[in-house]
């Protein structure tokens, strides 16, 4: 692919389909990484995870307190901190929604997540009734960070010689593709309000089958583009490093 072709692309999107790139956010790939490890970036995540779920912990642990006085402080935060991993996990489906839609190679590395963070759900819940380990307590919260919040926020496995630039662009070429198929699904559902003898209807088939080209068409850029400025997945990686 030519280097200035992903950046055409995007300016033929941003200039004939503007609406994709207002109050359409993904909640996916906010740092970009070349290779597996970068010391500052890998930090960041994690600082932000910490300054967001354990104050939040606190705050759910003081609520719970009060309001059920039969828990003791050491109940209390467990029970704070499998509510936390609940909330991760109602917003997990989401993420791999957008994902499924937007990327493909990053959702086959990640759409397994939801079962992931559900274990740990699970094992915490017997902790919090059974074993009360602080320590379990310690790791599972760490993998349910790791799981539901760390790994969707940063984006691993770029290739050393991909620019800032080319890492914009993609996530750009995401934004519209998600947003593609969101006017795909709601032209959809607005069939279903029209007879199929109407001309609404035939004017909604029409704009079905134009966001579904213009979806496949973006998808499949993304995919080419993302194989060109990354490794698809860690085997890659690794084999790469290893030659």
């Amino acid at each position: 692919m030519p280097p200035q072709q992903p950046l055409l692309f995007l300016q033929q999107l941003q200039q004939h389909h503007p609406a994709a790139f207002k109050r359409n956010f993904l909640l996916y790939g906010a740092i970009k990484i070349k290779g597996m490890l970068d010391e500052w970036k890998e930090i960041l995540p994690w600082v932000l995870a910490l300054l967001i779920f354990i104050p939040l912990s606190m705050v759910f642990a003081d609520a719970i307190q009060q309001h059920l006085p039969q828990f003791d402080a050491a109940q209390s935060k467990s029970m704070a901190i499998l509510a936390l991993m609940l909330l991760l996990m109602l917003t997990t489906p989401y993420v791999i929604y957008q994902l499924k839609h937007s990327a493909a190679a990053l959702y086959r590395m990640l759409r397994h997540t939801p079962i992931k963070l559900a274990i740990v759900i699970l094992v915490q819940a017997l902790n919090v009734y059974y074993w009360q380990s602080v320590f379990l307590q310690g790791v599972l919260f760490f993998f349910a960070l790791s799981f539901g919040f760390v790994r969707f926020y940063k984006e691993n496995l770029f290739r050393h010689e991909a620019t800032p630039e080319q890492q914009y662009c993609l996530q750009q070429i995401r934004r519209a593709a998600y947003w593609s198929h969101r006017q795909l699904r709601n032209t959809h559902l607005k069939m279903y309000f029209y007879p199929k003898s109407s001309a609404r209807y035939a004017d909604l088939a029409v704009q079905r089958m134009k966001y579904a080209n213009l979806h496949q068409q973006i998808m499949q850029f993304e995919h080419k583009f993302a194989q060109q400025i990354k490794f698809i997945d860690l085997d890659s990686y690794l084999n790469e490093i290893s030659q």
